[in-house]
């Protein structure tokens, strides 16, 4: 599972709390004299590029290669039980897809 990174003191500050989810991504350290970016022990971990995901891992849902349909024509091309995830659409257009990849047996992760 990915690592969460949180901005720091997100456990401090009511405003930064668990019910503030925008508030609390990351955010990089700047001080002169922060702990986070000093890389001190103990404290949260610093974003860094160790901890991307494996190759064989990215673009995946639970393991799975999805296709992202944005039009009819990209719709016609989805096989039979491959996770679907329909991109930014109007409603009319939405639907004329969802109905497209239903028939052809797809199966839609983002189903509103």
């Amino acid at each position: 599972m990915r690592k969460k990174f949180l901005r720091r003191g997100t456990n401090l500050h009511f405003k930064l709390g668990k019910s503030r989810r925008k508030i609390r991504r990351w955010r990089k350290p700047r001080g002169d004299d922060n702990k986070v970016r000093k890389n001190k022990q103990g404290r949260e971990k610093k974003v860094e590029v160790g901890y991307r995901k494996p190759r064989g891992e990215r673009w995946r849902i639970k393991g799975k290669e999805f296709i992202i349909v944005r039009n009819l024509k990209d719709a016609g091309r989805v096989e039979k039980n491959k996770p679907v995830i329909i991109g930014k659409l109007g409603r009319k257009k939405r639907e004329e897809i969802i109905k497209k990849i239903i028939e052809s047996g797809g199966k839609i992760l983002n189903k509103k």
